[in-house]
């Protein structure tokens, strides 16, 4: 079984709406969609508050968490603001509030978290937000990169 979570915030209440990510969720949508790849897709992109879209997040998880099917791939993806702050990435939600940063944001390591509960094979998260290129493995060295990226590299 694969599954699809897909969220685009575009309307924001106290900062810059981004009128664009109603467009580029609703093309990965379509794309997802007409794959037949995914058994069950979960679409936010209308009421995307911080209770809604966590309500909807742990519900979806929750639903397939005790499913007796296993699950072999999870697709995320994100598009709306971003933001880092103490060494954390947070999808920025429709109510943010930078008095109320951790209850109006959806923390990378909580959706993370969320997915690790699935015991799922695989997880593709594209995340497109500003300060969304923040080191996101741990512990590995420049040496280990820099050997991925040798090993990766085509011969013309």
């Amino acid at each position: 079984m694969n599954l699809a979570i897909l969220l685009g915030v575009s309307d924001y209440n106290e900062i810059d709406s981004l009128p664009g990510c109603r467009n580029d969720v609703k093309l990965v949508y379509d794309l997802v969609q007409n794959t037949d790849r995914f058994q069950d897709i979960l679409y936010l992109a209308n009421n995307t508050t911080s209770n809604n879209v966590k309500e909807k997040l742990a519900e979806f998880t929750l639903k397939h968490k005790g499913n007796s099917e296993s699950i072999d791939e999870v697709f995320f993806y994100y598009t709306g603001h971003g933001l880092f702050s103490k060494e954390e990435f947070h999808l920025v939600l429709s109510d943010y509030n930078s008095s109320w940063l951790n209850r109006t944001t959806y923390k990378n390591s909580e959706v993370d978290d969320l997915l690790k509960g699935l015991s799922l094979k695989l997880t593709v998260k594209i995340i497109d937000a500003c300060h969304s290129g923040v080191k996101y493995v741990k512990d590995v060295n420049d040496m280990e990169v820099t050997k991925v990226l040798n090993a990766s590299t085509f011969a013309a």
